[in-house]
């Protein structure tokens, strides 16, 4: 009889609780609002910016943290404590480092204080020849070089400078780049750049012939602001890719549901 009861609850009481959890946590979540006809637009509709002295400040305190083993590893400005991986990620990446002889030149467009790196780096210990160059704006970079570079971990401010130091294998775009106001442009320069594979991970498509613009908000528990964000045309992003000899690989789902778009992973190698 309790079984039963339980399996009749189960029917009604999950929709309704969901329901509640939502409202409750409202405030706390991250959402995307407006449509909007130019990156300009809903540049003037947001509030802050990825440049902000605050974001690098709260990345650095985080990065620190990691540096000094207080957490695992960093992201978005968040210490995480518990170990955590991007499976199809590392795997792409350490499958690059064994048809290559034990080497791998990553270009980490976008890549923070090292927040990738730092996360997956316990499985590329035993790669021999192993290079993470950084691409970031400005301030990051500075950071980066006086705090957190390495012999393995760099940072650089243009991916042709990275170039002028080192060829590269693969470029890795995570989460990225969405929020570039010119993203064409950015993967145009990539493709110059002619790495053997490109890896994107955490962007969203949508099945739509043309690219939305929304305004990404975060909530207060997580820094405030909005900032612009690209949803691409999956139809057209994957043209592009192609049309420069780019096949995908494999493509695989990430843990971000917004209630819009679809966010995945891509692995495209030359094909």
């Amino acid at each position: 009889m309790i079984k039963k009861l339980k399996l009749i609850l189960r029917l009604f009481i999950p929709p309704f609780v969901n329901e509640c959890r939502k409202f409750v946590n409202r405030n706390n979540r991250i959402t995307f609002k407006g449509k909007y006809t130019s990156w300009e637009e809903a540049l003037i509709a947001s509030k802050g910016g990825y440049d902000s002295p605050a974001i690098l400040e709260k990345v650095k305190d985080a990065s620190l943290k990691v540096k000094k083993g207080e957490a695992i590893f960093e992201r978005d400005s968040v210490c995480f404590y518990e170990e955590d991986y991007r499976w199809p990620l590392l795997s792409s990446l350490l499958f690059i480092a064994n048809i290559n002889d034990s080497k791998l030149k990553v270009l980490d467009f976008g890549g923070s204080l090292g927040s990738f790196y730092n996360q997956h780096k316990k499985y590329m210990r035993g790669i021999k020849d192993l290079k993470w160059y950084i691409v970031e704006q400005e301030n990051f970079v500075e950071c980066g070089k006086s705090e957190f570079q390495s012999d393995v971990l760099r940072f650089k401010g243009t991916i042709s400078e990275c170039l002028k130091e080192s060829s590269i294998d693969v470029v890795l775009l995570s989460s990225v780049i969405q929020y570039l106001q010119s993203p064409y442009s950015i993967i145009s320069d990539i493709f110059n750049a002619n790495p053997d594979f490109i890896l994107i991970d955490r962007t969203p498509y949508i099945n739509e012939d043309n690219d939305m613009i929304k305004n990404q908000h975060i909530p207060l528990s997580k820094g405030g602001g909005s900032y612009p964000s690209w949803f691409f045309s999956k139809e057209k992003f994957l043209s592009t890719f192609k049309e420069a000899g780019y096949e995908c690989l494999i493509e695989f789902d990430c843990d971000e549901d917004f209630g819009v778009g679809d966010f995945k992973g891509m692995f495209f190698g030359k094909c």
